[in-house]
């Protein structure tokens, strides 16, 4: 783990890799370990940020909470400080809503822009099964709360293997603790009060939207929406649900690498033979 501090909070990041610099953003409630299987990949080919979005994993959570903005900020000023003026931004979920104001108001320090299981807007869907987690935390044990996000989370597909699925179900329980949800809230009301629909126009950076055809937090829909408003974007969709990067790691990985590559006017990269799994079991390609 690496420390810093920028924009007046410490947060924890990890670098690697060299080559033109890629930062990777994470969703709500995930910290830079959601990346692992695009970390090996990613970093084979470009120098390489992760890092734990305020409210996250081992950064700070300020009690005053926060804004998309703030969180904007915190990655500007990650930048300034590693030494990087201009990144390609990936970002999932929430980070892809933290991209998208980058990539509004500073575009000179965006390259590509990759969109994955994101939305301009925080959806009703979404702010239903957020609130309705928030309140289970309250006198729940964290594997049924566990147990009732996963679904929300993943594909159907992704869960058949009852092994899997309650490997799955336990490793996101072992997070949910007093700390994880006080981050959580804070990060779902910067989400709530994000709304890029009217600032769309003013993206210049080559764009990728992906999203999962299962993802049923934040459905296609939400894909085809920015799309439409970012000019010349290109969208491309994966049989997975809302962690489609978890579910389909290969897939994912050259789809979002290749555009990378396009977008530098650099060859396309070669993948190797595939990304390993923990405990040997490999849900998707």
């Amino acid at each position: 783990m690496t420390y810093l501090r920028a924009n007046g909070v410490v947060l924890n990041i990890e670098l690697g890799g060299r080559g033109e610099p890629v930062v990777l953003l994470s969703d709500i409630g995930e910290d830079l370990t959601s990346w692992g299987f695009q970390a090996g990949a990613f970093g084979s080919l470009h120098f390489l940020v992760r890092l734990d979005n305020r409210g996250s994993g081992w950064s700070d959570c300020p009690p005053e909470g926060c804004s998309i903005d703030d969180m904007a900020k915190d990655v500007l000023h990650t930048m300034d400080l590693i030494g990087v003026d201009k990144a390609h931004l990936v970002g999932l979920g929430l980070g892809g809503m933290i991209a998208q104001r980058i990539a509004c108001q500073r575009p000179g320090r965006v390259g590509g822009l990759v969109l994955a299981s994101t939305s301009c807007r925080l959806t009703d869907r979404q702010s239903k099964v957020y609130d309705d987690l928030l309140r289970a935390q309250k006198g729940s044990e964290a594997a049924a709360i566990s147990r009732t996000a996963v679904p929300w989370l993943h594909s159907a597909w992704f869960l058949e293997n009852e092994r899997w699925r309650e490997y799955v179900i336990r490793a996101r329980g072992s997070r949910y603790c007093p700390p994880y949800w006080d981050g959580l809230s804070a990060q779902l009301a910067a989400m709530a009060g994000f709304d890029s629909r009217e600032s769309l126009g003013r993206i210049t950076s080559p764009a990728l939207v992906i999203s999962g055809s299962e993802d049923r937090l934040t459905p296609p829909g939400c894909a085809e929406k920015l799309c439409s408003g970012i000019k010349g974007a290109h969208r491309h969709e994966l049989r997975a649900g809302h962690l489609l990067n978890v579910e389909l790691p290969r897939s994912f990985n050259k789809v979002v690498l290749e555009f990378l590559a396009e977008v530098e006017g650099s060859p396309l990269p070669d993948l190797g033979p595939g990304i390993p799994i923990p405990g040997g079991f490999c849900p998707g390609l």
